[in-house]
């Protein structure tokens, strides 16, 4: 477990960069403006970090285990998917780095074997559902998932939290066609 002080450090780090990105783009944040702006020393940085990529990695785990952790947080009444977008909403500048810096493709396949993961544990044990392996159910929800959280993030979060949420969720319970009022005879699937 991480000491106090390290986390702080981590935080004044991670908020420091996050107020730099309304200033300037990612490219042009040295880790001076990151220290100077934390209002923390150089060697308190190299303590933690080895450089501006290394506290990136940093900051997308810290992303992602937030983001998982606030969406399995049961003592907040919320559903799921609205704590899990809640977050990402409250830090979305901080995913935008990941945008401009070219790792969107690296944050996009953490979240999709995170996501991988949490079914897994969470259904695995069921097997086939339906005739389907659990393998492709699995990664048909959270591709589908990922996708919507993707898309919706370049938007600029265009649809408040709530609302994307609860399309997640009526699409992901109800199935893609029968969430829009289709049934097997009107389904427009290519023949």
């Amino acid at each position: 477990m991480e000491d106090i002080r390290r986390r702080k450090t981590k935080k004044a780090l991670i908020n420091a960069l996050s107020e730099l990105l309304n200033e300037k783009d990612m490219e042009d944040i040295s880790i001076q403006d990151l220290v100077k702006r934390a209002e923390i020393s150089r060697t308190t940085f190299y303590r933690i970090y080895l450089d501006k990529k290394d506290f990136l990695e940093g900051v997308k785990n810290d992303l992602m285990d937030g983001m998982f952790r606030a969406a399995q947080n049961k003592g907040e009444g919320s559903p799921y998917f609205r704590k899990m977008l809640t977050y990402i909403f409250q830090h979305r500048s901080l995913y935008y780095v990941f945008k401009e810096c070219g790792k969107w493709d690296d944050f996009q396949r953490e979240f999709f074997d995170r996501g991988i993961e949490i079914y897994k544990n969470h259904l695995g044990q069921l097997g086939n559902i339906e005739g389907i392996p659990i393998d492709i159910f699995v990664n048909y929800i959270v591709s589908a998932h990922g996708g919507v959280v993707s898309c919706w993030l370049q938007s600029n979060c265009a649809q408040p939290p709530e609302l994307v949420a609860k399309c997640m969720e009526k699409l992901t319970v109800s199935g893609v066609f029968r969430a829009v009022g289709m049934d097997e005879k009107n389904m427009p699937l290519p023949k």
